[in-house]
């Protein structure tokens, strides 16, 4: 009996097996449309792009993207200085670094920090700036201040004396032109300045192009004052002998030039009320500070110190730079008192510009001219401006050929070019002439290249302070758009170069020892 009920139960489970393997050949195959197959797709996608999204924000926006995505860096990360390791150019000595062609990149996380927020906007009026003046700003589309234009107009306006350091194209030179003019203006009304070559403002410049650039903004104002230049040049002595003889307001000159001027008596400093060191971080290096002691002794300049609105005792001095100078105590000290002088600086002095992206690549040397030929090929087609810097003249005279050889029109600037050649090359690319201009650091510094959007590094600079400079030239106030930076890196000691301003970035802090001093610098004396 046990035998066939276990004899039925197994045939129960046979039948039922059976059923089953039969009743799963019956079931029809079903197809699912092309459309809806990436319609899902798509879904998942975006799953996964939201997913991304959010891990983003929780370590916040991404600072530094490496081809190397270990390398990455978010804006809640930290850095460890005691772990080279963790830098995406670490490894970036060793040759298979630029066979890989290894790249990362600074991005763009922020508007350009020297606009002001929106709840701390204002105008020049607010400064008190008077509305003839601002009526002339507003016919050439400026009508909100800068952030260092409202901290340090008032200053000037005031009569006291100011130290401005802020990073480039924050629109400095407004910011101690305006309160010059606007308080010569209301002089004029009262009292003209009727003496014969005796201006009331002096503005010096290290080089011959800050003088025409500083005259095209000046031109705003020349049916209410005066103003002349003088740059340097070969000429010089010719210009000396026939000066002509008239009441002047403003004077802006090169050191070297206003110098002989003023040692021949063709001009007087006995109606000068404001002399402005624009680029002062150069002007008080070892290369230009004897002549700047000589103007500041000669002319007595002791600084100015405010007694009542618009009123000061002795000379305004404003000191104008977009890095802070070096040794200012022992240069002028014993002839200025720095206790006299207001400091001004901005957020981001001394920083990488938040508002530009600047991407490094680390390239073989002998690789280099292709690279930048197809990087400035691409710009041209795309009508992007570009400056391209080299270290040395020699160098600039090469690269300039070899784009011109394949077809690149380009203008050039350096150091060792005639002042009768210099002159013009730099409007030739303001003007659109040229789109691309191949220039040594003769132009990063001061020159309001609000035209250009991309700079090259083709070969890296030597010292930070020189980067600073020269990520200035894009992203400027008035630029359109934020622009970039590509820096080629083929050397050891470039490397070393970049480290540090890499570990600035991870750290979020500025740059230590920034030093503008470029004889100093050549000669290793850090003093």
């Amino acid at each position: 009996m046990i035998r066939n009920i276990f004899s039925q139960r197994c045939q129960s489970c046979v039948v039922k097996t059976i059923t089953r393997q039969v009743s799963t050949k019956e079931i029809p195959e079903l197809t699912i449309p092309m459309k809806m197959v990436r319609n899902i797709e798509k879904v998942k996608l975006q799953k996964i792009i939201q997913e991304e999204s959010q891990k983003q924000q929780r370590k916040g926006a991404l600072l530094i993207s490496c081809k190397n995505k270990k390398y990455n860096f978010y804006a809640s990360g930290r850095f460890d200085p005691k772990d080279p390791k963790a830098l995406a150019s670490h490894g970036w000595k060793h040759r298979k670094s630029y066979i890989a062609r290894d790249f990362f990149t600074f991005n763009a996380v922020s508007t350009n920090p020297a606009l002001l927020p929106r709840n701390e906007q204002c105008t020049f009026s607010d400064l008190k700036i008077s509305e003839e003046v601002c009526q002339r700003l507003r016919a050439v589309g400026i009508e909100q201040p800068t952030d260092v234009q409202k901290q340090t107009i008032p200053e000037v306006l005031y009569g006291n004396s100011v130290l401005c350091a802020a990073q480039t194209g924050s629109g400095k030179t407004l910011a101690y032109l305006l309160p010059i003019i606007d308080n010569l203006i209301r002089q004029r009304k009262h009292a003209p300045n009727e003496m014969c070559n005796a201006p009331q403002a002096v503005i010096l410049v290290p080089a011959k192009e800050l003088v025409h650039q500083l005259m095209e903004v000046a031109v705003m104002f020349e049916d209410l004052l005066v103003v002349r230049a003088l740059a340097g040049g070969q000429h010089i002595n010719t210009k000396l002998m026939y000066m002509k003889s008239e009441p002047i307001d403003i004077f802006i000159a090169t050191p070297g030039a206003f110098k002989k001027f003023l040692s021949s008596g063709k001009i007087s400093y006995s109606q000068l009320q404001h002399l402005v060191l624009d680029e002062a971080d150069t002007l008080l290096d070892d290369s230009f500070f004897p002549d700047i002691r000589f103007i500041l002794a000669r002319m007595h300049v002791h600084g100015g110190v405010a007694t009542d609105s618009r009123t000061s005792t002795g000379t305004q001095l404003n000191l104008v730079s977009a890095t802070m100078p070096r040794d200012l105590q022992r240069n002028i000290g014993a002839l200025i008192s720095m206790e006299t002088i207001t400091t001004i600086t901005s957020r981001c002095l001394h920083s990488v510009l938040p508002h530009i992206t600047q991407t490094f690549i680390r390239v073989k040397k002998s690789d280099k001219p292709g690279e930048l030929l197809k990087m400035v090929r691409q710009n041209v087609d795309s009508n992007v401006p570009t400056m391209v810097f080299c270290n040395k003249s020699a160098t600039s005279y090469f690269v300039r050929q070899f784009l011109v050889e394949n077809s690149i029109p380009s203008t050039i600037i350096n150091s060792e070019l005639r002042p009768q050649f210099r002159e013009g090359k730099f409007h030739d690319f303001q003007s659109e002439k040229s789109d691309v201009i191949v220039c040594t650091d003769i132009a990063s510094r001061g020159l309001d290249t609000i035209r250009a959007r991309h700079v090259v590094n083709y070969d890296f600079p030597d010292f930070v302070s020189d980067y600073i400079h020269r990520c200035g030239r894009v992203g400027r106030v008035g630029s359109q758009g934020h622009g970039k930076v590509t820096s080629f890196i083929s050397s050891n000691w470039e490397v070393e170069l970049l480290w540090q301003i890499e570990t600035a970035v991870r750290k979020k802090q500025p740059f230590h020892n920034v030093n503008a001093n470029i004889k100093r610098k050549l000669k290793g004396v850090e003093g």
